[in-house]
């Protein structure tokens, strides 16, 4: 259960982690998921901070259309609470 894992990670400090799935819907979930519990950022001059980073990163590539897509959009809330995702087709 990814959940136990990352209760374990976060209660022994044992950040960063890295959390494989097989499947990109099962990468995304586990994401999703991890992100209603688990704040591995608490700080808010963090968060700012990735959210700056992000609109800078991301502003330069994509157009304003392009920014509103749901997976753009729902990219940001999760590296403000230290989770990021990767998978590959």
């Amino acid at each position: 259960d990814v959940n136990k894992v990352l209760h374990l990670v976060q209660s022994q400090d044992l950040e960063p982690v890295i959390i494989f799935a097989f499947s990109r819907k099962d990468c995304e979930q586990n994401a999703r998921q991890a992100a209603k519990r688990f704040d591995f950022m608490p700080d808010a001059d963090r968060k700012a901070y990735v959210e700056e980073v992000f609109n800078n990163a991301l502003g330069a590539c994509l157009g304003e259309e392009d920014m509103e897509l749901d997976p753009v959009r729902q990219l940001l809330p999760l590296l403000q609470r230290g989770i990021g995702i990767h998978h590959s087709d």
